[in-house]
Order: C-alpha cells, then sequence, then structure tokens
C-alpha cells in the first residue's frame, strides 16, 4: 500500500485470524485483495478468474517475516537451551536451502505436521529461502556494514501504524527491550565461517532495457521534491523526503526501480523532458550511493510535461505536476 501511495482509509479492511482464512475469503469473493502463504497463492489464481499474484516474498529480500517469540524469564533461566534451539534452526535453515535433501525431508515433516502432500511442500520450498544466520546478524543490527531493512525499522515502523489503525493498544515495549540477540551472536565463531550461513547475496540486475521504461508497473507513488529552477541538483531537504517516503519501500524488495521525473509546462517541451531525466538520474545517484544499490536497478524515464496530474493554468496545479514517480516494476 505505502509503494503505491495508499493509506489505510483508502481500503475498506477484512480482519480475519489467519492467512489460510484470508485465503479463503479471496476464494469465496468476499475480497478483492488478500495477503495469502504459498501455497494458497497459486490455488486462488488458479480458482478466481483474473486474479493475479502482485507481489510475493521472492521480491523482497533481506525481510524476516517469522520469528520466535518466548517470555523473557524463560529466556533468561534458559539461555543454554534457547542457545541450541537457534543454532540447530541456523544449521537447518542452511541446509535447506543449499542441500535437496533437505528439502525434501523438510517437506514431508511439514506434510505430516500441517497436512498436504509433501510434494506441495516441497513445491512452496523451492519458491523461498529460509533465512540463515547471516541473515539474522543483518536483521538484528549486528553486521555493522548493512545499510539496508532491519528488525528494529520495520518494528518501529509497524508499531505507529498499528496504533494508528488502532489495532494495537496500550504500550508497546520498544525493540531493545523486545529482541533478544545473544544467540545470533554467540553463533559467530561457528557459522560465521560456514558459506551456506552467509547473508542472501545482493540481486544482480543486468542494464535495465528500453523496454522496461514502458513496462506496467507493479505499483507507483508520487513524490513532491523540490528543485531550484533549471536545476538537477538536490538539496539536503529533497533527500530528507526520498528517505523518509521510498527508502524502506526499496530496501524491503528487489524489484526494478522506475523513476520518471516530471515538470509543469514551463519551459520548452525538449528542455523540460531532458531536465526531468537529468533529475530523475540525481534521485536514483543519491539513492544508489546512500544505500549501496547497483544503478543497474534502476530505470531513468524523463517524461516532461507530458503527464500532468493537474491542471497547468493554476500555481497549484503546475505544483502537483513538479513530481517524481516511482514504480516498482516485475522485473
Amino acid at each position: 500500500m505505502d509503494a503505491a501511495g495508499l493509506n489505510y482509509s483508502d481500503i475498506e479492511p477484512i480482519i480475519v485470524n489467519s492467512a489460510i482464512e484470508a485465503a479463503q475469503a479471496f476464494r469465496d469473493g468476499k475480497c478483492d485483495l488478500a495477503v495469502v502463504w504459498s501455497p494458497d497463492d497459486e490455488d486462488c489464481v488458479a480458482k478466481v478468474p483474473g486474479a493475479h499474484i502482485l507481489m510475493s516474498s521472492k521480491d523482497a529480500q533481506n525481510i524476516i517475516a517469522d520469528c520466535f517469540f518466548a517470555k523473557d524469564e524463560w529466556v533468561q533461566a534458559n539461555k543454554e537451551i534457547v542457545n541450541k534451539i537457534v543454532k540447530g534452526w541456523m544449521i537447518g535453515a542452511a541446509e535447506i536451502n543449499s542441500q535437496d535433501a533437505s528439502k525434501h525431508q523438510a517437506a514431508e515433516v511439514l506434510s505430516v505436521k500441517l497436512g498436504g502432500t509433501s510434494d506441495t511442500w516441497y513445491g512452496m520450498l523451492g519458491k523461498v529461502r529460509v533465512c540463515t544466520w547471516g541473515d539474522n546478524m543483518r536483521f538484528f543490527g549486528l553486521d555493522q556494514t548493512w545499510t539496508g531493512m532491519t528488525g528494529e525499522k520495520l518494528y518501529t515502523k509497524m508499531s505507529k501504524i498499528y496504533r494508528m489503525i488502532n489495532y494495537v493498544r496500550g504500550d508497546i515495549p520498544s525493540w531493545e527491550q523486545t529482541a533478544y540477540t545473544d544467540a545470533i551472536q554467540n553463533l559467530q565463531g561457528e557459522l560465521g565461517s560456514d558459506a551456506r550461513s552467509v547473508a542472501q547475496g545482493a540481486k544482480v540486475y543486468s542494464a535495465p532495457t528500453a523496454q522496461l521504461a514502458t513496462k506496467a508497473a507493479v505499483s507507483s507513488k508520487p513524490i513532491s521534491i523540490t528543485f531550484t529552477t533549471g536545476s538537477a541538483v538536490l538539496d539536503d531537504n529533497a533527500k530528507q523526503i526520498i528517505e523518509f517516503k521510498f527508502a524502506d519501500i526499496m530496501n524491503m524488495s528487489s524489484n526494478r526501480i522506475r523513476i520518471e521525473g516530471n515538470t509543469d509546462n514551463t519551459g520548452s517541451p525538449d528542455g523540460n523532458r531532458a531536465l526531468s531525466r537529468q533529475r530523475a538520474q540525481s534521485v536514483a545517484g543519491y539513492l544508489s550511493s546512500k544505500f549501496n544499490v547497483n544503478g543497474n536497478r534502476f530505470v531513468i524515464v524523463g517524461n516532461g510535461a507530458d503527464r500532468p496530474v493537474a491542471d497547468n493554468s493554476t500555481d497549484m496545479g503546475r505544483a502537483k505536476n513538479r513530481r517524481t514517480d516511482f514504480q516498482l516494476l516485475s522485473e
């Protein structure tokens, strides 16, 4: 929703107790969009005419969606057990990612414990990457070289959102009070040199093609960034706006990003198109250097004044048209 410029007030939420119930509600026609688990995603597409998978965890790199929870008093009294549980899980995750036999074994266990066939679970495991020790080092803020998404950023952001929509009430513990990192840190010596346990590598992007400039976007988010007249140089305020409104979206996905610069109708058409492209390139250059993003991930487009969203005959309209659109592409 955030990547598409939508607010919670723009939708009519349907509250269910699980992703399984969400999938059933979608199949029954009770909602137009649902967040589901695999293999329910493919089942929904197969059974609902015209249905599409808009986004999946394949596009959301470096995010750990599932965590272990335990009472603090139990953790403090059973640290050795906690260490062994985490170690076993991290080793198992590495084996599932790297060994087909382990993936089949895990699929068999899931079919016995949760139902369904082992083939179905094997197919699901083939579409995901189980998070390793290295991924957890990044997620829990223990890898000081990491500039991408972390658990603290996600936790803080979602705490604000859940409070805003009245999903939670009362005090929300801080990330420091919630996260227990000793078990991950304690594995440094044992798993730090295991190639199977390293964090997920950066996605490799080929040079963007001309077709990507016009390809339909998964989502589009317009952001107003002010430039000095005739300039494509980002000032500090513009950089803060970009970071605040788009950096998290970028860091939570691996999608290609199309940056489209737009102007009002002041000036010549050719000059506006050139300037808008230069401004879009400035935004991409800043994101690339600030967050260590491969430059090939960005698709740069300069629309000039060709795609107004408001009336250029008024100051307010022209201000709305001087915008930068950030779009996520499926490739």
